[in-house]
């Protein structure tokens, strides 16, 4: 482990064909016209790592059509 902490921000998808993101995307390096689906913060967390949450296990629903 490196000790980075991170976030999956998922807001970029609805918001990544705003021009004021586009311009912001393209003065860091990304061409423009790509469409971003997503992102992570990535960081050196202060402190201890705070513990996970209990997920529930194993629920998984399939919808199979004909």
């Amino acid at each position: 482990s490196l000790g980075i902490g991170s976030c999956w921000i998922n807001n970029l998808t609805r918001l990544g064909g705003e021009k004021t993101v586009q311009d912001y995307l393209f003065k860091l390096g990304l061409p423009r016209g790509n469409k971003v689906y997503g992102c992570a913060a990535l960081g050196y967390v202060s402190g201890e790592f705070p513990e996970a949450p209990k997920r529930r296990e194993n629920n998984v629903l399939f919808l199979v059509g004909e």
